[in-house]
């Protein structure tokens, strides 16, 4: 009798320590060079990914205030657990000046958390 409540105080004990760290979303972050850009030109930062359980996919969505440019694409990391990949987009001719265009990110993990992150650019002179 003393020896079973003895194991069953050892596996209540056991079973009170830490818990498991809950999942959590990935880390995701837009970074300019420049949040002004000139039509035709192009958008350059960089969009940092990180989780310790793994990126699936990201997808970078760009549209402008005037509706006349919108472009998105999907990614798949070559490292999931963390990358910062080079953003490179060609901002088309014929946005008028002091347009905003809107830089939309989100990531997903291997366990279907989501993340998202979003920056502004600027035209500030049409060539």
């Amino acid at each position: 009798m003393i020896r079973r409540a003895l194991v069953c105080a050892a596996v209540l004990a056991a079973a009170c320590s830490d818990p498991r760290p809950r999942p959590v979303p990935p880390t995701l972050r837009i970074t300019l060079d420049t949040a002004r850009v000139t039509s035709p030109g192009q958008i350059v930062g960089t969009i940092y990914t990180a989780d310790p359980d793994g990126v699936d996919s990201l997808i970078v969505s760009l549209h402008s205030a005037d509706d006349r440019f919108s472009d998105d694409s999907l990614f798949f990391p070559d490292n999931p657990f963390e990358e910062a990949r080079p953003l490179r987009w060609r901002v088309p001719p014929g946005l008028a000046s002091g347009v905003e265009i809107d830089i939309f990110a989100r990531a997903v993990s291997y366990l279907g958390l989501g993340a998202a992150d979003t920056a502004t650019a600027i035209v500030r002179d049409s060539i």
